[in-house]
């Protein structure tokens, strides 16, 4: 797989943590856990698309190292080959 078609699968990936997200906030909105869900438990959500602390990396940043491997030549500079 190259770098092209991971940045591809990140960005699939944010697209359904975010819909993944939209369904809890559905299913428990005005249920006696959603505060605690608002407080605690959608921070994996809210971290992983990058809404949460500005210093942990979410699928964003992911996405940009790939691409940054990419432009670099990361993989050829390690040896490695970029279609395995």
């Amino acid at each position: 797989m190259d770098n092209k078609e991971r940045v591809f699968q990140i960005q699939k990936a944010r697209e359904l943590v975010s819909e993944a997200m939209h369904l809890v906030d559905t299913a428990i909105e005005g249920t006696s856990i959603e505060l605690n869900y608002q407080a605690y438990g959608k921070y994996g959500f809210r971290q992983l698309l990058n809404y949460g602390n500005p210093y942990d990396d979410g699928l964003d940043e992911v996405e940009k190292h790939l691409e940054r491997m990419t432009y670099d030549g990361w993989y050829n500079k390690q040896g490695k080959n970029q279609s395995s």
